[in-house]
């Protein structure tokens, strides 16, 4: 999935939050026992919550706080329906700089230290990378489809193999951000995990069905404590989070 792809899925979920509280719409003709996985060939991007350090508190925290904002115009926005291209327009650059400005209030107060976000921004890239997150979500879906369906879902090697399948549904599940949850000098924070996961018949003969999915780890632990046992923290959380969001997903397409 190259960059421009990645930012478009992103949009999709800054924009569709909240709707995998809605019914997924299948096609009628959808069959769950020919759906077919195929791993992604991008990794997620790490985001670290907060700011980064206490010299640079007050820009980072704009910045937080500058989401937290744009994310507030964008569900407005969204519900302008035909209007929500000219909504885009006027109110987010108007809702991104009040987020800003309490941001940067609250980031210079809360501010790790550099060797802090060093430490955790460290210590969870090195997990992330180990636990190979677009294999390994494909292996906790067809763990899942074994466990609820009771069906030994089918796994093709990469897109080219996806291209070749001729009948049935293609599975993707693009892996977009783990970020981290909670912020403070030695203070817990969870982690969690932002996917689209995105419908295609064989066939291609209709658009994709895609849906967003935030899944947090039920644990926060400081990083001291997630880098006990090497680590062993991190990747039992993000395995923990790849069953949660799989049978969140197989749920949907029920």
């Amino acid at each position: 999935m190259d960059k421009p792809y990645a930012l478009v899925l992103a949009v999709l979920a800054a924009l569709c939050i909240g709707c995998a509280s809605k019914p997924l719409r299948l096609p009628t003709d959808f069959d769950a026992g020919q759906l077919v996985l195929v791993p992604t060939a991008t990794e997620p991007e790490l985001v670290l919550d907060g700011p980064e350090s206490k010299a640079s508190g007050g820009v980072r925290g704009a910045v937080r706080g500058g989401k937290t904002g744009l994310g507030v115009g964008a569900l407005l926005c969204a519900a302008a329906g035909p209007f929500a291209g000219a909504c885009i327009a006027s109110l987010l650059p108007i809702s991104g700089a009040i987020g800003a400005g309490t941001g940067a209030a609250v980031g210079t107060v809360l501010a790790e230290t550099s060797d802090e976000v060093i430490a955790k921004r460290d210590l969870l890239q090195t997990r992330m990378a180990a636990a190979g997150m677009p294999v390994a979500v494909v292996r906790h879906m067809g763990r899942a489809a074994r466990t609820s369906w009771g069906v030994e879902l089918p796994v093709v090697a990469d897109a080219d193999g996806a291209a070749a399948v001729k009948a049935g549904w293609v599975l993707s599940i693009h892996v977009i951000e783990l970020a981290t949850q909670g912020y403070g000098s030695a203070k817990p924070y969870a982690l969690e995990l932002s996917v689209v996961m995105e419908l295609v018949d064989a066939p291609q003969t209709r658009a994709p069905i895609q849906r967003p999915y935030q899944v947090q780890s039920p644990s926060q632990r400081t990083t001291e404590q997630w880098a006990m046992d090497g680590g062993a923290p991190v990747q039992a959380a993000i395995d923990e989070i790849l069953g949660l969001l799989a049978s969140k997903i197989l749920q949907d397409l029920r």
